[in-house]
């Protein structure tokens, strides 16, 4: 009954209707969790995202990753304590984020960050649509994480897509996945090696909204994100340059390197090298491989290079990272 009034309120334009909560947790136990959920700036999002200590907990207890829903299909306005990923890849839907109505079409990407009221709804006349969808949370030490901010909504996320269809449909494989799972740089088993890093770079580069590019503002748009993530989950480490970045994009080398460092905070050869290095930190981890094998997997030519470069981020060599993990 109290759904079918909530239903009928937001149908009449009512934002002020109190939202559920998903899950199975009692809501103050929610709200407890979420008032413990620290709120993060760009740079801080980013530094932690390249801690190798950080986790990243996939969920799919409860949801079917992949999902083909009806003609009466609705979420109900709701909270979670997780964050949430749809990926629209035909068809289109109605969405209700922080209170904001979308028009969710085919290959537009919504993230819903911890504590942000939403509802997903097929809305009368539009054409039923596929969805991919997962939560997952953030973590360090125990401490749950969030970008600034309550949502973010690309119309137009293509490039990233073979990567959220693979990660949903790998999970769906998982008998484990579907429980709960956490996937670190240090653990990562889970998942291929180029979907774990994509995974990483989508979280990295989707996670602040862009505006247009342009000579004034001189940032990049949603839509050049979307490109950079996926270029990291599918280019092989020697072809990660600066250059190769740039050429990807479309655009001149000098004019490239502007763009990005006015987003990012950071040159583009800085930002690789931490992407590099942490692909490093995870494998050093989680394989047997030798140091010397790690280094030419990450397209260094000389051992030394790499451990040179990894004891001045990391305060440490590799062989110490390794033995103290």
């Amino acid at each position: 009954m109290k759904k079918r009034m909530l239903r009928t309120a937001l149908r009449k334009g009512d934002r002020t209707a109190p939202p559920t909560y998903g899950g199975n947790y009692e809501e103050s136990t929610v709200e407890r969790r979420l008032k413990a959920t620290k709120e993060l700036d760009e740079k801080a999002w980013l530094d932690l995202l390249a801690d190798p200590g950080t986790e990243i907990e996939l969920d799919l207890q409860g949801l079917q990753g992949r999902y083909e829903p009806g003609a009466d299909w609705d979420t109900s306005l709701q909270k979670i304590e997780q964050h949430l990923v749809y990926f629209i890849s035909e068809g289109q839907c109605s969405a209700v984020m922080h209170g904001k109505r979308m028009w969710a079409t085919a290959g537009s990407l919504s993230w819903i960050c911890p504590g942000t009221a939403f509802r997903f709804f097929h809305g009368s006349g539009e054409k039923s649509p596929v969805v991919y969808r997962f939560r997952f949370s953030v973590m360090r030490k125990g401490v749950a994480y969030r970008p600034e901010g309550h949502f973010r909504f690309v119309g137009s996320a293509w490039p990233v897509f073979e990567l959220v269809r693979q990660l949903v449909l790998e999970a769906e494989r998982n008998p484990e996945m579907t429980a709960s799972s956490t996937l670190s740089r240090a653990r990562l088993r889970g998942f291929s090696r180029w979907r774990k890093q994509g995974l990483i770079s989508l979280l990295s580069i989707g996670a602040f909204e862009g505006k247009a590019v342009s000579r004034r503002k001189m940032v990049f748009d949603d839509a050049h994100r979307m490109a950079i993530a996926a270029f990291m989950a599918k280019a092989v480490p020697e072809k990660r340059t600066p250059a190769g970045l740039a050429r990807h994009l479309g655009l001149s080398h000098d004019y490239f390197s502007r763009i990005f460092r006015r987003s990012y905070g950071v040159s583009p050869r800085t930002w690789l090298l931490r992407q590099r290095l942490a692909e490093g930190a995870m494998l050093l981890r989680e394989s047997r491989l030798r140091v010397s094998e790690i280094a030419e997997r990450l397209g260094y030519g000389e051992m030394y290079l790499f451990s040179r470069q990894f004891r001045e981020v990391y305060g440490v060599g590799p062989r110490g990272w390794r033995k103290a993990g």
